[in-house]
């Protein structure tokens, strides 16, 4: 699992108690953020008619007009002649340059994580900050992002910048002046929504610090409240 998969991981597993390792390998925590409760949902079908269609054909051949016994396997084609008459040698082909020597590597458009990696930062800024939103930041939590941190995702000079943060964490004006797109701004928002909630409950100072975000996110008051039924409905529903 990469780097964000971990945290946004451990923060629904925090405030749901769904298995959640299940969750983000199967959906992925990019897909999660970027598409919210649509991406659970989309899991959940697939899962559900996958299930479905194993138990309607249940071992058994489905001719359209109701189940019937499998039918008998194929014989096998005969065998080969072990000789054919030799063709005639062709004369061999004029050599061509060698190819061109491919770059040792391709710019990468997606994280591990399954995000565009210029989101990778400014999610992971909004996890921490959310997290603090309370006032504090939990040793248990300090540990468990260091070991995020360590693990790999960021570059060096970005893990350092989060570790930075979680003394003073960023403000949600710093952290909107990240990202230039509506879906990105809905995704930072399902990730700071996703980390308030990850001790079980959303305090007053927690719930004035996301309106402050959604505000600055350019997120109106009736949008936030369906990102937030659109994800813990299908959280729910997963669980």
């Amino acid at each position: 699992m990469g780097f964000l998969d971990r945290m946004v991981s451990k923060a629904i597993q925090q405030s749901t108690g769904i298995n959640t390792r299940r969750i983000v390998r199967r959906v992925g925590a990019g897909k999660l953020l970027m598409m919210g409760g649509a991406a659970i949902a989309g899991a959940l079908a697939a899962q559900k008619m996958g299930k479905s269609q194993s138990s309607a054909t249940g071992g058994r051949y489905n001719t359209g007009v109701g189940n019937r016994p499998a039918p008998p396997p194929i014989p096998p084609l005969p065998a080969t002649p072990t000789s054919a008459p030799e063709a005639k040698s062709l004369p061999p082909l004029p050599s061509l340059p060698p190819l061109p020597t491919a770059p040792a590597a391709l710019p990468a458009e997606i994280t591990d994580d399954g995000v565009p990696p210029e989101l990778l930062l400014p999610l992971a800024r909004t996890m921490v900050a959310a997290a603090m939103a309370d006032g504090s930041l939990a040793e248990e939590e300090k540990e468990l992002i260091h070991q995020q941190l360590a693990e790999g995702g960021l570059t060096d000079e970005q893990a350092a910048q989060v570790r930075a943060e979680m003394v003073k964490p960023a403000s949600p004006q710093e952290l909107a002046g990240g990202v230039h797109s509506p879906s990105h701004a809905q995704a930072l928002y399902r990730a700071a929504l996703l980390a308030v909630r990850a001790d079980g409950e959303v305090v007053e100072a927690e719930s004035r610090w996301l309106d402050a975000l959604g505000s600055a996110l350019g997120l109106n008051a009736g949008r936030l409240k369906e990102l937030e039924e659109e994800l813990l409905g299908a959280l729910k529903a997963e669980g």
